[in-house]
């Protein structure tokens, strides 16, 4: 029974681990990660149980420990509550944009085969990305000069003439290894848009096959290309799925900070502080 308790506690403790990581984004795996993990924990799927130096076995239901069985449900239940069926709808669209920008996943084929998601889901994510993109961070065309009413060119409208005044200045405006093999390596589908914007191109892009890649020198790699959607990820990918890397931060102040170093500069502790969480 310990064994058994073991191999469905093991998922759970690998994932909260590894939504605590502050040195790659973790919002855009929480949503494959956390239906990975439901599926897994459903009352019909067996139970992998793994030994050190030997091939893993799968136990069947059937086969299970009953008290085992029960937790496993029991913990299954709880998490579609939190996740599925009470999870907030803003929430839901942060995690499915940061998904979708994602490229192992922006295909949302992590949703396919399981049951408590409608395939809808796939399209709404989508959806939710563009109306973010084109409302919030899409680069806005300049508006093309009227024609003059005697046919000659007209001037730009901040474009002086000979004897204009200069233009006035205008105040500027600012804004997985938990996965297996769940994750089919196709394309999204085109957009049927007759200009490409930078969205789209990411969009058609082959989905990245590599669970493991590193998804911010990936990004880093097609700023270039893309620099207005790079602004809209880095945006998304800063926010931390768990707040265990913030509180380690301030324990690790407080313990800087004690009776022994309380003569210490502010830019002491923030420099200390910085090697520390930045140091391999």
């Amino acid at each position: 029974i310990s064994l058994e308790g073991f191999a469905v506690l093991q998922p759970i403790a690998d994932w909260t681990q590894h939504m605590q990581g502050t040195k790659y984004p973790t919002l855009p795996l929480v949503l494959p990660t956390v239906y990975g993990l439901i599926e897994n924990m459903a009352p019909t799927s067996p139970l992998t149980l793994s030994f050190q130096g030997q091939a893993s076995y799968e136990l069947e239901p059937e086969e299970m420990h009953g008290g085992v069985l029960v937790a496993r449900t029991a913990m299954h239940d709880d998490w579609v509550l939190r996740w599925i069926t009470n999870l907030a709808p803003e929430v839901k669209r942060t995690y499915a944009i940061a998904t979708m920008l994602h490229p192992c996943f922006k295909a949302y084929d992590f949703i396919e085969g399981f049951d408590l998601i409608q395939e809808s889901d796939k399209a709404w994510a989508l959806r939710e990305l563009r109306t973010e993109w084109s409302t919030v961070w899409k680069p806005k065309e300049p508006a093309a000069a009227a024609p003059a009413a005697d046919g000659a060119p007209a001037l730009a409208a901040d474009a002086p003439g000979p004897s204009a005044e200069p233009p006035k200045k205008h105040r500027k405006v600012s804004l997985c290894g938990l996965l297996g093999g769940r994750i089919k390596k196709e394309a999204s589908p085109a957009a049927p848009a007759a200009v490409r914007d930078e969205l789209d191109q990411y969009l058609e892009e082959p989905v990245e096959t590599d669970l493991d890649v590193d998804v911010l020198a990936w990004w880093k790699a097609k700023e270039s290309k893309w620099p207005a959607l790079a602004k809209m990820v880095k945006q998304y990918f800063a926010a931390p799925a768990s707040s265990a890397g913030v509180e380690r931060v301030f324990s690790a102040a407080g313990k800087m900070h004690g009776d022994l170093q309380k003569s210490a500069k502010d830019s002491t502790l923030e420099h200390s502080l910085f090697a520390a969480f930045n140091t391999d």
